[in-house]
């Protein structure tokens, strides 16, 4: 009968380095998987916050009989613009916990692909948080307009 590693016996080495690889591989995966899903999300909601915003500016000179669609369809794009925020937080959170991960495997394993890579961090969520910052102003602008509320006429 072969020996088998119990919590009583520690793993050979070979094993061990075998299973932190493939940890590792598993971690560099999900963390590609996340920043994927991130940018998809960005994309698609800014996209159709976009076409929405297109939409209601080319009807903003009817706002007397469209005023409740206006006012709904802004009411949308804030939500959608809200949204794109919190999945950009919660996938870019998820993929730095995964990259942290590689991080303190590499050092067992000898890599150092994710250890010395040098970049400034939190750029890119300060630019889209202006970004969005920016676009909710502008809805927020246009639901007061369409509502004939919008001190700035």
């Amino acid at each position: 009968m072969s020996a088998t590693p119990t919590d009583s016996q520690p793993p050979d080495a070979t094993l061990l380095q075998s299973r932190r690889l493939v940890e590792y591989q598993k971690a560099q995966d999900s963390a590609q998987h996340h920043d994927t899903l991130a940018a998809s999300t960005i994309s698609t909601f800014l996209g159709a916050s976009l076409v929405l915003l297109g939409f209601v500016v080319n009807n903003l000179q009817r706002r007397n009989e469209l005023r409740v669609i206006l006012t709904i369809l802004g009411i949308v794009a804030v939500l959608i613009t809200i949204a794109i925020w919190i999945n950009a937080f919660l996938f870019n959170s998820i993929k730095r916990q995964k990259y942290r991960r590689c991080q303190a495997l590499e050092d067992p394993l000898g890599f150092e692909q994710h250890r010395t890579l040098r970049y400034p961090q939190g750029i890119q969520r300060v630019v889209l948080s202006i970004v969005l910052a920016m676009l909710l102003v502008a809805w927020a602008a246009i639901i007061l307009f369409a509502n004939d509320l919008c001190p700035f006429r």
